[in-house]
C-alpha cells in the first residue's frame, strides 16, 4: 500500500508546528506503509500535487474543511472546493479502485459536496470523512487506528470497510462516514453515527 499524505495547514498551524500529518507520517512509518509527505501551502501546490495521484492507493488530505470545500485558515475561508477539486481529480487521473481520507471537519456530512469525489468520473472507491467539527489530535489518533486496521487485513471488501469503521466509531465515538460510487450517476453513503447516550 502507497499513501500520498498532503498536508494543508493554516498560518496559525504551521506557525505553531500543529502539523497533523507528521505525526500520521510516523504512525505508517511504524506500520511499514509505504508513504510520500507533501506540506501544502497554496492552492497552486495542492493542484500541481494532483498530478501524480493515481500513483497512490490511499490520498489523504490533512486539512481544515467543511461541506463546501478546503479551507485554509479556521474561520473557514474556502480556498478549493469539492466541486473543483473533483474536476480536477478527474481531469488527470486513473483512480480507480482509490481510497481517500479527508481528515477535516464536517467533509462527511451527509450534504457535504465533498461525495462528488466519489463520483464514477472521479473515480475514488471510498471517501472517508469526519461529520463533525475535530481537533486534530482526535483526528490522528482515529485515523492511525484505520490505518492500523489496513495493514492488518490482506483486502479490503465492503464487509471488511463496514467493519473497521465502526470500529473507529465505536473506540473513539466520533461521526465517521463514507462515500462510494453507486450505479449509474449516484453516489451511494454509509454514515457510523457516535453513540449520543
Amino acid at each position: 500500500m502507497k499513501v500520498l499524505l498532503l498536508e494543508i495547514p493554516s498560518d496559525d498551524h504551521a506557525f505553531e508546528g500543529w502539523l497533523g500529518g507528521t505525526a500520521i507520517q510516523k504512525i505508517l512509518e511504524l506500520l511499514d506503509i509505504e508513504c510520500t509527505y507533501k506540506l501544502i501551502l497554496s492552492k497552486k501546490y495542492l493542484l500541481e500535487s494532483l498530478k501524480d495521484i493515481s500513483d497512490y492507493d490511499v490520498v489523504h488530505l490533512e486539512c481544515h474543511s467543511d461541506k463546501e470545500g478546503i479551507c485554509y485558515n479556521p474561520k473557514r475561508v474556502r480556498s478549493l472546493s469539492w466541486s473543483e477539486f473533483a474536476e480536477k481529480l478527474a481531469e488527470n487521473n486513473d483512480l480507480n479502485g482509490k481510497f481517500i481520507i479527508i481528515s477535516g471537519c464536517l467533509a462527511g456530512n451527509i450534504n457535504s459536496k465533498a461525495k462528488l469525489l466519489a463520483q464514477k468520473k472521479t473515480g475514488f472507491k471510498r471517501v472517508f470523512a469526519f461529520d463533525e467539527k475535530i481537533d486534530f489530535d482526535k483526528a490522528i489518533a482515529v485515523w492511525s487506528g484505520f490505518y492500523y486496521l489496513m495493514s492488518e487485513s490482506d483486502t479490503w471488501t465492503k464487509k471488511t470497510t463496514r467493519q473497521s469503521v465502526q470500529k473507529l466509531r465505536d473506540c473513539f465515538n466520533v461521526n465517521l462516514l463514507y462515500f462510494y460510487p453507486s450505479d449509474g450517476k449516484r453516489i451511494g453513503v454509509n454514515v457510523f453515527p457516535k453513540d449520543n447516550s
